[in-house]
């Protein structure tokens, strides 16, 4: 029992969504933001190692830097930018790694912003411009006491320090105007249509005038709103430490979806175009990826990563997933399917299982979903995007169950591409599935009357044993029973995997029932006193003749 708990433990923390384009391990934990473009991906792990890697998953190269990262990975042209510990902002080459150029800072940096010509960087209370090139200064200006984030548009560079927003001059960093928003913490401040959004640990987005940071309107959460808010098309979307995915108009900041997941949110949604479709992608430190219709906030699927989901990113129709214990991970998001029941990690007994989950498509006409069981026969579950199959685990050892599901399509080449997998185990101290018996509350005696017994989904269950005025009888439901007593009468429905099941019927005397068997017994003694009279009667002599 010890063996299969520490099972059930082990693989709930190894879900695999086995169409999964690739997979890399960073050997450390991963904290801070990414950045991309067409040649690779490019981050940091918490062990001071910055990683390249190409958009198929290959290891382009790492570099070793002596302290720890403590910003964004950044790019400009052909390098790689990060901040490190020891003060120092470091240029590395893009295309191999290698040490172009060290910035001496005042100040550990905290978050690096760029445009095509210039890098800026916060550290402790200030923001710097460098030149890309070779790290010469252009400008430094001191803000605060921390500085925490930084964002750019065409016009501006933004820095929140403090409890403020500050909105300073590309070129000389002349402070154009400065709008207090409580403190920002890892919500980098993003700018569309002459409108910055950031979100504060106030838990409010603040919409501002990019030109004069008047505020425009603010939208509440129920928590910090740690995370950068992502810009759609009509539509702002960002997390929250509540634990909830929000969507709010961008014109005014009235809600228009949301959505409840098992902890904070902090990573930085992205969007994918899908088809015809829109999704949102929203990581969670709930260790869950949240795949949703952008517009309407419907759950389309869910990952479920190895740890906390860091950073999203959003490659053509892949999604690049950072979790906190060093994994990146990258999967299609069309076709695909998850599975919502049973739970990874989750104790099966011998009770027929509802195998249920999600799927989606972008020719969603052509959907379907097919489930197998420890790499067994694939079954149908069904077209459409929600689905359900039974099945009876009642054959399966004792250990760890696999429950795959491939969600299929008309762009499909290759089913194991869209393949989600998750283990449960099939254990004796499982918890006993739910059985229903139903009978009449009262019946005559010598009258028949119907029992029928079902699970929890009002199935009629086969091979059940019924416990009936002390006699076992084991037949498919319903069953026809008569009782030959009046009084109360307890039935018990019973079937392994299942927790017993009881219904009481209270029995009548039946009048008729009971003159009849009267009847009976009395011509019965009628005829067996008769007899024995005759028996008993003395002869008659004979006459002589």
């Amino acid at each position: 029992m010890k063996k299969l708990a520490i099972l059930a433990l082990f693989l709930l923390c190894s879900t695999l969504f086995a169409g999964v384009k690739w997979t890399y391990s960073a050997g450390a934990p991963l904290a801070y933001s990414p950045a991309s473009d067409s040649n690779g991906i490019y981050f940091s792990s918490d062990d001071g190692k910055a990683h390249a890697l190409s958009n198929s998953g290959r290891l382009l190269w790492s570099h070793i830097f002596p302290s720890k990262v403590t910003t964004n990975a950044a790019l400009i042209s052909d390098k790689a930018f990060f901040g490190t510990s020891d003060l120092y902002l470091d240029a590395l080459s893009a295309a191999n790694g290698k040490l172009l150029w060290q910035s001496k800072l005042n100040a550990t940096p905290t978050s690096i912003a760029t445009t095509p010509n210039l890098l800026f960087i916060t550290s402790g209370g200030s923001l710097s411009a460098l030149e890309p090139s070779n790290g010469s200064l252009v400008w430094s200006v001191q803000l605060g006491a921390h500085c925490s984030t930084a964002g750019v548009s065409n016009s501006y560079v933004f820095a929140a320090c403090d409890d403020f927003l500050h909105a300073l001059s590309l070129s000389n960093g002349r402070r154009a105007w400065s709008a207090k928003t409580g403190a920002i913490w890892n919500s980098v401040p993003q700018v569309s249509a002459g409108v910055l959004y950031a979100g504060s640990t106030d838990g409010k987005l603040y919409a501002l005038d990019e030109n004069t940071g008047l505020t425009r309107w603010t939208s509440q959460a129920n928590g910090w709103i740690s995370s950068t808010p992502r810009i759609g098309s009509n539509a702002i979307y960002f997390g929250s430490n509540d634990g909830y995915v929000y969507s709010i108009d961008s014109s005014n900041g009235n809600p228009r979806w949301k959505y409840k997941t098992g902890e904070a949110v902090w990573s930085y949604p992205a969007l994918i175009a899908s088809g015809s479709t829109q999704l949102l992608l929203a990581g969670s430190n709930d260790a869950k990826l949240y795949v949703f219709d952008a517009k309407s906030g419907d759950l389309k699927f869910t990952y479920a990563a190895s740890d906390w989901v860091t950073s999203v990113l959003a490659l053509g129709n892949n999604a690049i997933i950072f979790s906190r214990d060093g994994k990146v991970v990258s999967l299609s998001v069309s076709p695909a399917c998850s599975i919502e029941s049973p739970q990874p990690g989750s104790l099966i007994g011998d009770a027929e299982l509802q195998i249920s989950g999600k799927s989606f498509s972008s020719a969603p006409s052509s959907l379907s979903t097919y489930v197998r069981v420890n790499n067994g026969v694939w079954m149908e579950a069904g077209p459409g995007t929600k689905w359900s199959i039974p099945y009876d685990p009642s054959s399966l050892a004792y250990g760890g169950v696999k429950i795959e599901c491939s969600a299929t399509d008309s762009t499909m080449q290759d089913r194991s591409s869209s393949i989600f997998e998750i283990t449960a185990v099939k254990s004796p101290n499982a918890p006993g599935a739910i059985l229903k018996i139903s009978a009449p509350q009262s019946a005559k005696a010598g009258d028949k009357f119907q029992v029928s017994v079902t699970d929890s989904s009002n199935k009629p269950l086969s091979n059940v044993i019924i416990l009936f005025e002390g006699r076992n009888i084991t037949a498919n439901s319903p069953f026809t029973l008569s009782p030959s007593s009046s009084g109360s009468l307890q039935i018990a429905a019973t079937k392994k995997g299942y927790a017993t099941a009881y219904a009481t019927v209270s029995v009548q005397g039946n009048e008729i029932y009971f003159y009849a068997i009267g009847l009976v017994l009395i011509a019965a003694a009628f005829f067996y006193f008769k007899g024995r009279k005759k028996e008993q009667a003395p002869a008659v002599p004979a006459k002589a003749i």
